[in-house]
């Protein structure tokens, strides 16, 4: 870049970063009551889909990926679910969070404790999004000051504690400010991997300049499909308007090789997928996306504008229940802006209708300079942005049309509200260094400034947070720790390796709600237990098949082909039964002559199979008994076959 802003010293470097890293710290302390929290018992657990919240049912799903990638090394297979085959994840791609899944295993080699791994990371997603804004902000030639206030706010937006644990990977969005960076860098006049005027130029490689973009571009195409495919669409989309409005081809060049190189690290993570369905062919019934998906999830301007969810204020709380009380389209929750980054996308907007309007004669531009250009400049791409983030991502927007030749797989389309919250707020803080030299000064100090400017994060961190971001931790731990003790006795109970199948049955991935059950609640047989297999978790489509048959037979016939399969044992999940499953625990006691051993909180129970396998041994014979096994388990369409049967007549294998 030729322009660049006067550098501070590393000494001030280092005071700012470590202001920003403590007050971050500091906020998160109190907006969650951490003092509460015992870090071991996670956040979100046994959760319905209530606000604030977006996904809170999907929480189980994370920790049973970050377990299978601390136990297994990797996320896409995990040999303790599926049972009697193994979780294979390659039809329900995450390989894209390849950088994100890094950071968490250096994480839990070190805190060696899954929970504490999580519920620390989600921490630390606010302290990577602080420093990486404060970083583009003070590359945009922002002050120190506003610079960390202006971070915290971007940080504490109402879309973080949206995701929470239950979106874990979604909250890691640290490389959103850096993706505007690159955004803003490529609409400049001095574009990366460009050298030369406008008429005369050459492709430049070899540079730390163009070597920092390409690794900011592996970095985001590596958080995650969304934040890296939406800027994919952005900067394309900016960089055609901004090339015919100036007939500068520089623009063109600089951005193609930016999207490029995001593709191509964006498919090499895919590599595992890719692979995985050319050998068993695709998986057609997991992870399809409707066109109409992008309608449902699509962002809605009026959201960014309005009140948080359980807003501190009443008046304002109803206000936001009421304006999505009768709505046709919810859409996603933590879309909102708050206040300051609300009045910066306001100002933005008009500021880029403003210079529509305004004559050639009137366009002289008096701003200080920044890195990328004046600050109007900057201003003037970031409402080019912003225009074109709404008509992309709007309900009926672009996106439908987006969806409708082949890119419905990024569906909600409402999560460019992050996008936006970044522009507003870059917004904001050029206000806030246009103000604070002109107010007036107290002994040659800017006192007055830094209050307005502590006064601005104050009223901004009071809208942005609520009560209702504080998770219930009393109640959490209570069955959390329910869950703990019951899975902890049913391993003692059985050997390691013993499998145990799990009622009621819920497809995997994606399923809905089954009465009180989420679609991941079976998971918490995994989630506690480190020495068991488990029936849930299968890809649907691959190898449940089977399970689906099985859970239609009557209780004795079922339990007679669970005994042949190797099941140890049968856990039962109550709240997946309109009566708490009295009637199917009634069945299952008199076939096996035994009552079930029942969970602290009452809501799981667990039946020993292994009494009964022995009698079924006894009754039809061993090469019956696989017979048996072997039409229940009949050969999977992609050729996966089961684990052998394990000895279930004794109390460890081989008695």
């Amino acid at each position: 870049m030729t322009r660049t802003a006067a550098r501070p010293g590393l000494r001030t470097t280092l005071i700012d970063i470590t202001a920003l890293v403590g007050a971050t710290v500091g906020l998160l302390v109190v907006t969650l009551r951490l003092w509460e929290a015992d870090l071991r018992v996670p956040f979100v657990y046994d959760e319905v889909n209530r606000p604030p919240l977006t996904y809170a049912p999907d929480a189980p799903y994370y920790v049973m990926v970050v377990k299978g990638l601390l136990q297994h090394g990797s996320y896409l297979v995990n040999t303790s679910l599926g049972a009697p085959f193994e979780q294979h994840l390659a039809d329900y791609p995450e390989t894209t969070e390849s950088f994100q899944f890094l950071l968490l295993r250096v994480l839990g080699a070190v805190l060696r404790d899954v929970m504490l791994t999580i519920n620390v990371y989600f921490l630390l997603t606010f302290v990577g999004v602080s420093l990486a804004s404060w970083f583009v902000l003070r590359r945009l030639g922002v002050s120190r000051l506003v610079a960390v206030v202006v971070a915290l706010l971007y940080s504490f937006l109402p879309y973080h504690f949206a995701r929470g644990t239950a979106n874990l990977l979604l909250s890691g969005y640290f490389m959103v400010p850096i993706a505007v960076l690159i955004m803003l860098w490529v609409l400049s006049d001095d574009p990366p991997f460009i050298a030369g005027t406008a008429r005369d130029w050459r492709f430049s490689f070899r540079t730390s300049e163009a070597l920092a973009v390409l690794l900011a571009c592996a970095g985001l195409a590596s958080t995650g499909p969304y934040y890296a495919l939406f800027t994919v669409v952005l900067l394309t989309l900016a960089v055609a308007l901004y090339a015919a409005a100036r007939r500068d081809w520089r623009a063109i060049a600089s951005g193609a090789v930016v999207v490029v190189a995001i593709l191509l690290v964006f498919g090499a993570n895919l590599a595992p997928s890719l692979v995985y369905w050319a050998e068993h062919g695709r998986n057609e019934v997991v992870g399809k996306r409707g066109v109409s998906e992008t309608e449902v999830n699509g962002l809605k301007v009026s959201q960014l504008l309005l009140p948080i969810d359980d807003h501190r204020i009443g008046p304002l709380a109803d206000l936001q229940e009421k304006s999505v009380r009768f709505t046709n389209v919810p859409s996603e929750r933590g879309q909102q802006l708050g206040v300051i980054a609300g009045l910066g996308f306001v100002g933005l907007l008009g500021y880029a209708l403003i210079v529509l309007l305004r004559r050639r004669t009137d366009v002289a531009d008096r701003s200080p300079p920044t890195p990328l250009g004046s600050q109007a400049e900057v201003l003037q791409r970031l409402g080019l942005l912003t225009l074109i983030v709404i008509v992309c991502g709007t309900v009926s927007g672009f996106s439908l049309l987006f969806a409708g030749v082949g890119l419905s797989q990024i569906r909600s389309w409402n999560r460019l509200s992050i996008f936006i919250g970044f522009f507003g707020l870059i917004a904001v803080a050029f206000a806030l260094d246009w103000l604070c030299p002109r107010l007036p000064r107290w002994q040659g100090r800017a006192v007055l400034g830094a209050v307005v400017c502590l006064a601005v994060l104050a009223a901004g961190i009071f809208d942005q947070t609520t009560d209702s971001n504080v998770p219930d931790y009393d109640s959490i731990e209570r069955d959390w720790d329910s869950d703990e003790a019951f899975i902890g006795s049913i391993e003692s109970a059985l050997w390691p390796g013993a499998s145990v199948f799990q009622l009621p049955y819920v497809y995997f991935p994606e399923a809905g709600f089954i009465c009180g059950t989420g679609p991941y609640d079976q998971a918490r047989g995994y989630v506690h237990g480190d020495l068991l297999q488990w029936s849930w978790g299968g890809m649907r489509g691959r190898e449940t098949e089977w399970q689906e048959q099985v859970v239609r037979l009557e209780p004795e016939e079922m339990l007679e082909r669970l005994a042949a399969v190797g099941f140890a044992g049968v856990m039962i999940d109550r709240a997946g039964y309109p009566d708490r499953a009295r009637a199917l625990e009634d069945a299952y006691a008199m076939v096996l002559d035994q009552k079930p051993r029942v969970s602290p909180n009452r809501r799981l129970s667990f039946f020993d199979l292994r009494p009964y396998a022995r009698a079924l041994r006894e009754r039809l014979g061993r090469e019956q008994v696989a017979a048996v096994r072997e039409q229940v388990l009949a050969a999977r369409p992609d050729g996966s076959r089961p684990r052998p049967c394990p000895n279930i007549t004794g109390t460890e294998p081989g008695s």
